[in-house]
């Protein structure tokens, strides 16, 4: 016995291929395939914007409170980790705010 979301998805399927079908009867040959590589060009697009946005959320900067959050510590645990030089972390001078490269406190907790 098939579930009711098993049977949407081949009405929908069904529902699909009717379309296309149709689209390419209008549409004709040369013209179907100008349709299919603009529309392949949108996709790539779109997975190249995703893939970027997940690039820069992956090297993005954090401050000690955000850090501290992301490892689960407390910022006067983080603050001990950073003084010790066990954890990865960036100051512009001594005695600056401390900023934190998540990839690189990914890295440091797989460790």
């Amino acid at each position: 016995m098939m579930h009711g979301g098993a049977w949407a998805w081949i009405r929908k399927a069904e529902a699909d291929s009717v379309a296309t079908d149709t689209l390419a009867l209008a549409l004709g040959g040369e013209a179907l395939d100008q349709f299919a590589d603009g529309l392949v060009d949108r996709i790539a697009a779109q997975v190249l914007d995703r893939l970027n946005e997940q690039h820069l959320e992956a090297d993005r900067w954090m401050d000690s409170a955000e850090a501290a959050r992301y490892i689960g510590r407390s910022k006067d645990a983080l603050h001990k980790l950073t003084g010790a030089r066990e954890i990865p972390f960036s100051q512009s001078a001594p005695g600056a705010k401390c900023y934190f490269k998540k990839s690189e406190l990914d890295r440091w907790m797989e460790a």
